[in-house]
């Protein structure tokens, strides 16, 4: 993939013409390989990387409500009914509903490197899809139900090495995205297949990128002096919301990608998941740290009305 110079403006247009879809936040992303904490001393329990069914009608996540180890958890969408899918050592994390609903997309170590798996919703048929001695996880379905958008990490002195990659939903059939010196993660794709929203960094400073699934070429969609990453755009592809420290911690921002208007959404909320957009693209689902451990919240398009949908604590959702 060949990352064109930055000639083109700040903000890129995206042109797309679907009907409304949903679009959810995915996962933690950039910080994939990243160990977070389970149980503390005071008893809690940590819930993150949520997503929504196409349906809108439940929502999937990764909890360590069960003794401190991460599992993919499906609850309805008003936060009520948590139900445990998987029970293997290791940090199961980064799940995404399937286009059709039917099957769970999620990364899992239970086997040794981290491996792509795909289950139904009762937790059963697990499949494995990629297996490699590399780090592959953050799957991402393709709005046609086609393909598996993904990143692979590869050790690269004290940190890691992402590049982006292509499965069908068999696991066959790899294509690779990215190769560069650019550490490239969360793929998001634009409703029409053809485009996926990125984040990398080829300056020292994470930004956004857009680049044309067929041909790989890659321009700017977001430059700035801070870090802006874990995009995630809109069902209509007006709009990106993603995470940034451009006010000093680490909350969620909206681009409107016709203007290149930029809004902050949050505040102090220490955001470390990517957001999922609702089916009707009037919410966004993430996972933040305001109680000093991940919780799921839910908040308007705008910013407004945050709901927390879980508590981390013994004997409550």
């Amino acid at each position: 993939m060949a990352f064109e110079s930055a000639t083109v403006p700040t903000v890129l247009r995206i042109t797309v013409r679907v009907k409304t879809r949903t679009v959810a936040w995915l996962a933690i992303g950039a910080l994939a390989s990243l160990a977070l904490s389970g149980d503390d001393a005071g008893g809690r329990y940590e819930n993150a990387w949520p997503q929504w069914s196409p349906d809108g009608r439940r929502i999937v996540f990764a909890s360590t409500r069960n003794g401190g180890d991460w599992e993919i958890y499906v609850m309805d969408a008003d936060g009520s009914r948590p139900r445990r899918l998987t029970d293997s050592p290791g940090r199961d994390a980064h799940p995404a509903f399937s286009r059709d609903g039917k099957r769970i997309l999620f990364q899992s170590p239970r086997r040794g490197p981290v491996d792509l798996y795909a289950m139904d919703l009762k937790g059963e048929h697990l499949e494995r899809l990629v297996a490699t001695p590399d780090f592959d996880g953050v799957p991402v379905p393709s709005p046609d139900g086609k393909w598996i958008a993904f990143q692979r990490g590869t050790p690269s002195g004290e940190a890691w090495h992402w590049d982006l990659f292509l499965v069908d939903l068999t696991g066959r059939n790899e294509r690779r995205l990215t190769e560069n010196a650019w550490s490239s993660q969360v793929p998001t794709w634009s409703p029409d297949g053809k485009q996926l929203v990125i984040f990398a960094n080829p300056d020292g400073h994470d930004q956004l990128f857009v680049m044309d699934v067929a041909t790989t070429k890659v321009r700017p969609l977001l430059s700035s002096a801070f870090d802006d990453q874990t995009p995630s755009l809109s069902s209509d592809g007006r709009f990106v919301a993603f995470v940034s420290n451009r006010d000093g911690g680490r909350d969620i921002y909206r681009l409107e990608i016709g203007t290149g208007a930029v809004i902050r959404l949050t505040n102090g909320l220490d955001v470390w998941s990517q957001p999922s957009w609702s089916p009707d693209g009037r919410r966004i689902l993430f996972s933040g740290k305001k109680t000093g451990g991940d919780e799921v919240y839910v908040m308007s398009a705008d910013g407004s009305g945050l709901k927390r949908m879980t508590t981390g604590t013994e004997g409550r959702r």
